[in-house]
Formats: C-alpha cells, sequence, structure tokens
C-alpha cells in the first residue's frame, strides 16, 4: 500500500487538519500527518503539502525528501501563498483559484472541489416558522463586517421574532452583541460533524458580510457549504469574493455592498416563503460538493502519480 504524508503547518492543523483528516483517510493507500517544521521526514510515496500564506516560503522550498517519492500542493490560502516549487502536481480547490494560478502566474494546476462528509446531507427536520441567523466564523478581521454589531442590533430591533445563533472561539473578544435573543456557542471543533450538525439545525439563515475594506478573500469557504448542506437560506457579500459566489453559484442572494445586503437579510428574515424556498435551493446546490466526490477525484490522481 502506498503511503501518504499530509505535511502540514502545526498553526494550521485545527484550520485544516482536523477538517479534512477523516475525508482524506478514505483515499486510498496509507495516510499519516508531519509537520513541516519536523525535519525528520519519514519516507512516504507521495508528500500532500497543504499550503496556507503562513509560513508560505517554507512550503514553496519544501525539498523532496526521497528521489522517487512525489509532491503534491495543495493551495488552501489566496495570494501571496503558493505551491512548492518542484511539485509534481498543483491542486485548487474552486475554479477560480485554479484560473487564477495560471492567468497571474502560470502556475498549471487541476481543481478538486473540497467536499462535505455525508452526514451533512441526511435530511433533517427544519423549522421555518421563526427567522434563526446562524454563522459560524472564527473571530477574526475581514470575516465580519465592521458594520456587523449595529446591524445585527437593528435587525433584532425591527423583527421581534428574529434571534441568532453564533458558534465561534473566545467570541467575547471580537464583536461581541450583549442582547437576549443572540445566543453564543463556544467553539464547536471543525470535526464533530453530528454536533456541528445538530447546532445547525436550529437556525434556518446564513447571513454572511465579509468586510470589504480589510478584505479576508475565501478560496472556497466551508462555513458557507455547511450551511448550504444543512438547509439556510444564504445571504451574502460577494464583493472581492470570486470563490464564494462560485460556491453559491445562483441558490442565494448575492450582494455587491453591506446596504444592499442589509435589504435583503431583512426581506428574508420576514419572509418566511422565501426563506424556504432559498434554503432549498442552497440545499440541492451543496450536492455537487461532497466527500465522495473529492475521495474519488484524490484516488484517480493517487493512481495517476504512482
Amino acid at each position: 500500500m502506498n503511503k501518504i504524508c499530509h505535511i502540514i503547518s502545526m498553526d494550521n492543523i485545527d484550520v485544516m487538519g482536523e477538517i479534512t483528516r477523516q475525508i482524506y483517510y478514505n483515499c486510498i493507500g496509507d495516510h499519516f500527518y508531519h509537520s513541516l517544521f519536523n525535519n525528520e521526514i519519514p519516507f512516504a510515496n507521495i508528500y500532500i503539502l497543504h499550503c496556507f500564506k503562513k509560513h508560505n516560503e517554507l512550503f514553496i522550498n519544501f525539498k523532496r525528501p526521497y528521489n522517487k517519492s512525489k509532491i503534491i500542493s495543495i493551495v488552501h490560502s489566496s495570494e501571496p501563498c503558493f505551491p512548492a516549487k518542484n511539485s509534481d502536481l498543483v491542486i485548487t480547490i474552486s475554479d477560480t483559484w485554479h484560473d487564477r494560478l495560471i492567468e497571474l502566474y502560470g502556475i498549471n494546476n487541476m481543481c478538486i472541489y473540497a467536499g462535505l462528509d455525508e452526514s451533512f446531507y441526511k435530511k433533517y427536520e427544519k423549522d421555518f416558522s421563526k427567522p434563526v441567523i446562524s454563522r459560524m466564523s472564527r473571530p477574526q478581521v475581514g470575516k465580519y463586517h465592521k458594520l456587523w454589531p449595529f446591524l445585527a442590533k437593528s435587525l433584532l430591533s425591527d423583527n421581534k421574532n428574529l434571534s441568532m445563533r453564533i458558534k465561534c472561539k473566545n467570541y467575547k473578544n471580537f464583536m461581541y452583541i450583549d442582547h437576549k435573543r443572540v445566543n453564543y456557542i463556544d467553539n464547536i471543533q471543525i470535526f464533530e460533524y453530528e454536533k456541528k450538525i445538530k447546532e445547525l439545525s436550529k437556525s434556518n439563515i446564513f447571513a454572511m458580510c465579509h468586510d470589504t475594506e480589510n478584505v479576508f478573500v475565501d478560496t472556497f469557504c466551508l462555513e458557507l457549504l455547511e450551511h448550504m448542506a444543512t438547509g439556510h437560506a444564504c445571504v451574502i457579500i460577494g464583493k472581492y469574493q470570486p470563490a464564494i459566489k462560485e460556491v453559491i453559484g445562483k441558490s442565494g442572494i448575492i450582494c455587491d455592498d453591506i446596504e444592499e445586503w442589509y435589504f435583503w437579510v431583512d426581506r428574508v428574515v420576514k419572509n418566511k416563503e422565501l426563506r424556504e424556498s432559498l434554503a432549498l435551493k442552497a440545499y440541492e446546490r451543496s450536492k455537487k460538493y461532497t466527500a465522495d466526490i473529492m475521495v474519488n477525484s484524490y484516488n484517480e490522481v493517487i493512481k495517476w502519480l504512482v
């Protein structure tokens, strides 16, 4: 059996390592993880480098440990984030970044979409009678628009039946909203699928508003996909976010700015039929991005390389 070593930065193990561990382990081969900072690299037939912005220079200059081993670089972050110079294959996780690497940097690559565990696609009972907004982002500059706390309170004030459920670590340190109808859930681990799905079954609107000044550019956005797969009406700001627009397609409402975003979130909050319709569209669209499709694609790649 081929040995496949995933090279990761320990800073990113909670962001990337656990989210893909179970999915990658379903691929053919004997998979194991190894730290980018540990120079005693064990033998493997294939080394998969999970490239992020942080420590990217170490990924770029990663040396082939054994002459006959192959190197795959998966580009998880937007630039400046680049693959190893000596990669045998470069993989991106959206068509947007596939095209961008080729057009701007001349880096040939193939796209394999990120995928969700099959447990996300079970049919769960969803209550649309009252609007419940969900967010599940880590507290980070750029992930939330600077007006988010003000606008959230305005939505709550104008809609007495609205509540919010926000899942993130250390939430009190970042844009905290002190309101009796805002429920904070302190950090569900990325790989706790059943716990996460149970929590997401309690909400029905995903209102994502990236900042358009301190821009955090997503290369895919699993947070969006998880909400789509669990039946949420999705309203997003698409400016500077081409990969997010790619994932959502025509299944949600894509806004250009925060004013338009607020208008549509307020409409979705007030309209039960609109919530239900958008949620169904999002659920059907999410089936394009499953773990089975991802695993089959990687299996073909591994067979080809070895």
